[in-house]
């Protein structure tokens, strides 16, 4: 067969010489010359060894998987703009459908995280809360905004998504490496597309119905019916969540931390008044109101010195920071926040979303679109003195220096958002059949808001027009793109995408004063101009086995800095910051074993991140300390890495899934600022070089294993277990790698009953009760000041930093039983 002549020169059991200029097809293309060869020959050696299972020709394949009841689920993706098989579109991609997502009882992003290689989702503050989606382990650092983003039926959801109704999708779509040329701005690092399903002619409903310990029940439901045969069809979609949480989280005025609550629904109308036009009118609402999270600081004691670089003159100074594995005792907390000074503590969240899609082919083509509105309020009302969670642990003295007392200066205030978009998006699709195929489009996107904080007395402390900060500015976006595709042959596949992008930013200051509260004073806007293309060369050795090598370029939006305008011109820094860029070679390979009982996917890539969004603490002429946490140019990261993802069918009643990501992403320029303040040494200007260390707050290995035994009693009646398994591997807390969220696991197990359209089944969550944080935030505690009070400058740079950092955890949930009622018809 072709595929012997392609491997027979391969020899798995000794390194890779450099291949030749000449060397057949797949080794000798130019961007995998950027991935290392380590890499390159695991993947070929994986699928050479696979290729003694064998595989059957396309149509005995086909034939097979129509008689056979026992092949795994085909899965359909619109990964380019377009329906296309998963094992046929030359990307990386992982796909769930409904059946899989019941099946590994996905019910929110921070679930989908889990199982899916190379994402993470560690929250940090709650689950509306400093969360940022995280693709292929590049950090976002301590405050840095996500590098990757969200879409619902293919259009960006800006806003939050970890509650985003997920009770009745048609599947998820979770896109690895930069998708700028179709999805534009904000997919930096990857996209997940969140897929709903659609009504039909038949009458068909589901009513799904959880209960668990810990307070928790999750009740979701869908009615889908036709209301004018083949023409008409409307669906509703319901879900109503709460979660309590242990009584040990309570602060010690009684105020219980960490109760969650949802309530959504959703309608969407499918109507198709010719056989050639489909129009799909969607809309969603979703409340959410959440109490403080349970977030700890670290014990300070566990903290250890560390002698400080000598200064001439000065004494010898320490600082104070934690090393090795950081441990939160959430068993027994001891939270002194007193909530009664708060009017109404919590988080509230309310979003509405509607769109129109439609779908119209004529003249052999596809034209195709949206036109979308999202609306955002969140409020909340916390402790400033910590803003993610305003919890505080009591501190024990002992004799490191650390304060004696446990005095708590509070600063309590209300922060409120406003957000709303408005988007766009007009396709012109070629038929599918063609030897050359393209698309065409156009996009426009407008993201709007406002933030305003006060003091719980009324005093305002700031009202602006940045969204989270400076992280999402108000922005207006065109673009056009389109993507070319030629069949060489009839294996091999070459295509380029690209997408040209004006983008213009804005940001607004308005008044505190209460006379005049909201009036703006000034406004200043940026303008980019982006180019981002993908090319990509794609060889099918038969149906059922392909490579691919690609190249693509992402981009991630500028902004401004959290200074004010005069003061960036008085000290000579750009008031706006440029777009972060991202060059991306990846090479993978997707096979189908055994007539279809087997998927092998797999893919090495090499990921190069410039002008990386990481503030810096810099002198700032006219601040309040003469200091500031600003964006600078420069800072550069590299990783290497792969993804690997089964799925087999090995009995009619067995199937498994298997997943592995692996990146470790590696620091090439930064300069520290806290690591110069902890230990005294300065390599640049008040900072000290990180320079080959791992970034943080991401682990570097994620993996997961599940299965599925189905046993048939009688027709009517079936038994079922299921579990699943996932590992990650620790998580940096700092950026210069000296403490971390140690390495774990976590189990989860579901036995049930299925008869005729019942459901009934019991479950465990974390059945080993893992009680490790999922991810650490660092943070300056200035209850810590008295240890620093003493310290001497350096460089014009205070230290007064080096006594005050530390690190503050989200308690994980506990092991949790529960019982699953469903009907579905």
């Amino acid at each position: 067969m072709h595929h012997k002549v392609i491997f027979s020169h391969i020899d798995c059991r000794t390194p890779v010489p450099e291949p030749a200029a000449t060397q057949d097809g797949i080794r000798g293309i130019p961007v995998l010359k950027k991935i290392s060869r380590r890499h390159t020959r695991a993947l070929l050696c994986t699928a050479t060894m696979l290729s003694g299972i064998g595989w059957a020709s396309g149509a005995a394949a086909a034939a097979a998987d129509a008689a056979n009841s026992g092949t795994l689920e085909e899965v359909v993706v619109t990964a380019r703009k377009q329906e296309e098989k998963l094992q046929d579109v030359p990307l990386t991609v992982s796909a769930l459908t409904a059946k899989s997502i019941e099946k590994l009882e996905i019910k929110s992003i921070f679930d989908l995280a889990t199982v899916t290689p190379g994402v993470y989702f560690g929250t940090s503050g709650g689950r509306n809360g400093g969360n940022k989606l995280q693709i292929r382990n590049f950090s976002t650092g301590t405050a840095g905004p996500s590098k990757a983003s969200v879409f619902i039926d293919g259009q960006y959801s800006p806003g939050d998504y970890a509650s985003i109704p997920l009770a009745n999708l048609e599947r998820i779509e979770v896109l690895k490496g930069p998708q700028s040329a179709y999805f534009g701005r904000a997919t930096f690092v990857g996209a997940v597309n969140f897929i709903t399903r659609d009504p039909g002619n038949e009458l068909t409903g589901k009513i799904d119905l959880v209960q668990a310990t810990e307070g928790e029940h999750d009740y979701t439901g869908f009615i889908s019916a036709p209301i004018i045969k083949d023409v008409l069809f409307e669906q509703i979609t319901f879900r109503e969540y709460s979660f309590t949480g242990p009584n040990k989280w309570h602060t010690t005025d009684g105020y219980h931390l960490g109760d969650q609550s949802t309530k959504s629904i959703s309608s969407k109308t499918v109507w198709t008044p010719t056989s050639d036009i489909k129009i799909k009118v969607y809309y969603a609402h979703v409340e959410d109101s959440d109490h403080i999270p349970p977030v700890l600081y670290a014990d300070p004691n566990s903290r250890v010195s560390m002698p400080r670089a000598l200064v001439s003159g000065q004494p010898q100074t320490f600082g104070y920071y934690f090393n090795g594995p950081v441990h939160y005792n959430f068993s027994a907390p001891s939270w002194g926040l007193p909530t009664t000074a708060l009017t109404n503590p919590g988080i509230r969240h309310e979003q509405d979303r509607f769109s129109v899609a439609y779908e119209w082919h004529v003249l052999n083509h596809t034209v195709s679109g949206y036109v979308g509105k999202t609306h955002e309020a969140f409020h909340e009302q916390l402790d400033g003195n910590f803003y993610l969670s305003g919890t505080s642990p009591v501190v024990v003295p002992n004799g490191l220096g650390v304060p004696t007392s446990n005095n708590f200066a509070s600063s309590f205030f209300n922060y409120a958002l406003g957000e709303k978009d408005t988007q766009a998006e007009f396709r012109v699709t070629s038929p599918q059949d063609q030897r050359i195929r393209y698309t065409l489009g156009y996009n426009y996107s407008k993201v709007d808001g406002h933030a305003f904080l006060s003091t719980l007395g009324g005093v305002p402390i700031f009202f602006s027009s940045g969204y989270g900060g400076s992280f999402l500015n108000p922005a207006t976006d065109n673009s056009v793109f389109g993507g070319i595709y030629f069949d060489v042959n009839d294996h091999i596949t070459i295509s380029g995408e690209a997408r040209y992008q004006h983008e213009k930013i804005e940001t607004r200051s308005y008044s505190t004063a209460l006379a005049t509260l909201g009036t703006r004073l000034t406004r200043f806007n940026a303008t980019y101009n982006s180019f981002l293309p993908r090319f990509n060369i794609q060889y099918k050795v038969n149906p059922n086995l392909q490579f691919y090598a690609l190249y693509s370029v992402g981009n991630n939006p500028g902004g401004f800095q959290p200074i004010t305008p005069a003061q960036a011109a008085a000290n000579n820094i750009p008031y706006s910051y440029d777009e972060e860029k991202l060059k991306d070679y990846e090479a993978g390979v997707k096979s189908t074993w055994l007539d279809g009982r087997l998927t092998v996917n797999a893919a090495v890539f090499h990921m190069d991140f410039k002008n990386e969004q990481l503030a810096q603490t810099t002198p700032v002429a006219g601040t309040p300390t003469g200091f500031a946490s600003i964006f600078l140019p420069g800072v550069h990261s590299k990783v290497d890495g792969f993804e690997a993802e089964a799925n087999a069918a090995v009995t009619d009643d067995l199937q498994l899934r298997a997943t592995v990501g692996y990146g470790k992403a590696k620091y090439i320029a930064f300069c520290s600022a806290p690591y110069a303040a902890l230990t005294g040494v300065q390599t640049g200007l008040n900072c000290r070089s990180v320079h080959g260390k791992q970034q943080e707050g991401t682990p570097a290995l994620q993996t997961s294993f599940s299965g599925d035994y189905t046993h048939h009693v009688t027709s009517d009646l079936t038994l079922y277990v299921r579990g699943d398994w996932e590992y990650q591997s620790k998580v940096y807390n700092e950026e210069w790698d000296q403490s971390w969220v140690p390495a774990h696991s976590t189990i989860n197990a579901r036995v049930g009953v299925q008869y005729e359209n019942w459901t009934l089944e019991g479950f465990v969550r974390n059945a080993t009760n893992n009680d490790d944080t999922t991810r650490s935030t660092r943070v300056t505690d200035g209850r810590l000041a008295a240890s620093a009070a003493s310290y001497p400058t350096l460089g014009g740079f205070s230290q007064n930093i080096a006594g005050q950092q530390t690190v503050a955890g989200t308690a994980k949930k506990p092991r949790q039983y529960g019982v699953r009622l469903a009907l579905q018809f």
